[in-house]
């Protein structure tokens, strides 16, 4: 199974053997709003998760676009910015929305947490977690709502914390007192921003935190022919030598060699080699990141 995770970038190649391509979209985070520009007065509240939605293709073909949903901006003298739609195809058959920013800290009120983003199309949808307000007076930001995930909703702040409990991305912690918010660590894709702490400088917001950019996570299972030619060669105990080569590959994860049980001795040439082995009997090479590979020439030997 190889694996693949898009965040930036607008269209995407089938490879060569792709089976049963499964497509998980994530919206990007809202972003933290900014504190009251007034010393002592209210903080930002945290940005909301970015939506999840899911589609399987059993047999995709040729190139498909898509658009990643950009992180929504950090508030910096009112709320923060919404995160941005994440979808697979034109029209679209897999989009997530982004998560709501969140507002800016007021006088003696709370300020409003960003609303978690809806999955929108898709065989499987759930909505991002909410970010947590902003409190009126000399008070902390508000944390960052997490992202939804394929198993379920994301979680919402509770707290000066950013969400966290799923599988989805962690939101970002909101400031303390005369701090700014903070953004959700990376690969925390979704994730809502925090908001930012109230400011002791007059007329100087603090500032909340960026929602993080969104992402579509494929995996795929590959399905490859791979000719395999037999020579004879002057081999010690009279084995036989059997050479298999695969065409150049943008590929990752493992390709079993399944023709007849064999032992792998060696590979060459091999660019991204993580790993060789047997599965059952059957000799594996696993491939690292995607990439374009050359010639895989896969020496084998008989026992």
């Amino acid at each position: 199974m190889a694996t693949e995770t898009l965040t930036t970038g607008t269209s995407w190649v089938t490879p060569a053997g792709c089976i049963n391509l499964r497509i998980g979209c994530t919206g990007g985070g809202g972003g933290g709003g900014a504190s009251s520009a007034t010393k002592g007065d209210g903080s930002g509240a945290g940005g909301g998760g970015g939506g999840h939605a899911y589609l399987t293709i059993a047999t995709p073909s040729g190139t498909y676009t898509y658009a990643i949903g950009g992180a929504g901006t950090a508030g910096s003298g009112g709320a923060g910015g919404d995160g941005g739609t994440t979808s697979w195809g034109s029209p679209a058959t897999c989009s997530a929305a982004g998560g709501r920013g969140g507002g800016q800290g007021i006088a003696s009120s709370d300020s409003t947490p960003g609303a978690g983003g809806a999955g929108t199309v898709g065989n499987t949808l759930h909505t991002g977690g909410t970010g947590y307000k902003g409190t009126g007076v000399d008070g902390i930001g508000g944390g960052g709502g997490e992202s939804a995930c394929l198993a379920s909703n994301g979680t919402t702040a509770t707290g000066q914390a950013g969400a966290t409990g799923t599988d989805g991305g962690n939101g970002g912690a909101g400031g303390g007192v005369h701090a700014d918010g903070a953004p959700p660590a990376a690969t925390n894709y979704g994730g809502g921003g925090g908001g930012g702490g109230h400011t002791n400088v007059a007329g100087t917001p603090r500032l909340g935190g960026a929602g993080l950019v969104g992402a579509i996570v494929l995996t795929y299972d590959l399905n490859i022919d791979i000719p395999i030619r037999t020579e004879t060669a002057d081999v010690k105990d009279g084995k036989t030598i059997l050479l298999a080569q695969l065409a150049p590959l943008p590929l990752s994860g493992t390709i079993a060699i399944s023709d007849t049980p064999m032992v792998l001795l060696s590979l060459l040439n091999i660019v991204g080699l993580e790993s060789l082995g047997l599965s059952e009997g059957i000799p594996t090479i696993t491939i690292g990141a995607v990439q374009e590979s050359p010639d895989l020439n896969i020496t084998m030997i008989y026992f």
